[in-house]
């Protein structure tokens, strides 16, 4: 897994835009899953675009943008928008968690529990040869 994953940043430092298609998979017991589809865009530095849906469910869709100041999130079927001012959050918290800068490979795993994370192979997807990892989430300071 560390090897997949330095060789991962390598790759990841050498981006500065990316468009991908995704599908989560979400599990909270083993008999009870969901599953939701995207797309997500980025531009360097911190200009990003998200898409997430659940399948069948043309009322489940949520519009997430950012410009690295402000984020927007947009419920189409509820009319519903929300702001966020990244910009107090930056520097509540810390620059490094709101951002979405190419640098820490770790933000795509940084709610998984690193004992966890498994390399499973390469999977071919269109012309790309592409990693194939799975984790499972780090336990929350929260009761759900």
């Amino acid at each position: 897994v560390t090897e997949v994953l330095k060789i991962i940043k390598e790759k990841v430092n050498k981006v500065n835009n990316y468009k991908a298609d995704f599908t989560l998979r979400i599990m909270e017991k083993a008999d009870n899953e969901m599953f939701m589809k995207g797309n997500i865009l980025y531009k360097h530095e911190d200009k990003l675009k998200i898409e997430l849906r659940i399948p069948n469910v043309p009322y489940a869709t949520q519009l997430t943008i950012s410009d690295g100041k402000t984020m927007w999130q947009y419920l189409p079927s509820l009319k519903v928008a929300s702001r966020i001012d990244l910009g107090y959050l930056k520097e509540k918290f810390g620059n490094e968690y709101f951002t979405y800068a190419k640098e820490d490979i770790s933000k795509p795993l940084k709610d998984a529990e690193e004992s966890s994370i498994k390399y499973l192979g390469n999977e071919k997807i269109g012309e790309e040869e592409c990693f194939v990892l799975e984790a499972h989430k780090r336990p929350s300071f929260f009761k759900t």
